[in-house]
């Protein structure tokens, strides 16, 4: 779907509406996670967080530790609606996070930024973890929308 958005010229209003999804639900679930994860949910987003430090054995590694962050983090909000959500975000998130893993830097380069939302949350700030939730998708989406204009540029020239 993403390779014929992209040959198609529509694949920048699609990415918006993903993004606009993901920081629907993303940045609301960071706040809630800051104010309800347990330890061992919280646990379990610093496990992720501490696969996306590893060197990715591949790019899919790389994506699904990435996955994993951010589900763990909708898990952590402690709402089962939200939770239920979570596939929603996940297809999203495949989506989204195959083009911004492939900016030079790759996953490295957000590291931070999902450090950031990892402490916020370890220190209660609900609205710390929803600014660097949103910080985090915004950059991603930048990052996206890069890569998928130079792969458009590159389709258009073969």
């Amino acid at each position: 779907m993403l390779n014929w958005l992209i040959s198609s010229g529509s694949l920048d209003d699609a990415l918006v509406e993903l993004y606009d999804v993901r920081r629907m639900i993303e940045t609301e679930a960071a706040g809630m996670a800051a104010e309800m994860a347990s330890p061992k949910d919280i646990d379990q987003i610093r496990a992720a967080f501490d696969r996306m430090s590893r060197e990715p054995t591949s790019m899919q590694d790389a994506l699904d530790a990435d996955v994993a962050f951010h589900k763990a983090v909708i898990a952590a909000s402690g709402n089962r609606f939200i939770g239920s959500l979570a596939i929603v975000c996940e297809t999203a998130l495949r989506a989204t996070v195959k083009l911004s893993v492939r900016r030079p830097g790759g996953l490295p380069h957000s590291l931070p930024q999902h450090l950031v939302v990892l402490r916020q949350i370890e220190a209660r700030n609900a609205e710390g973890a929803r600014a660097g939730m949103r910080a985090l998708i915004q950059n991603a989406q930048s990052d996206a929308i890069d890569v998928a204009r130079d792969r458009r540029r590159a389709v258009a020239q073969c």
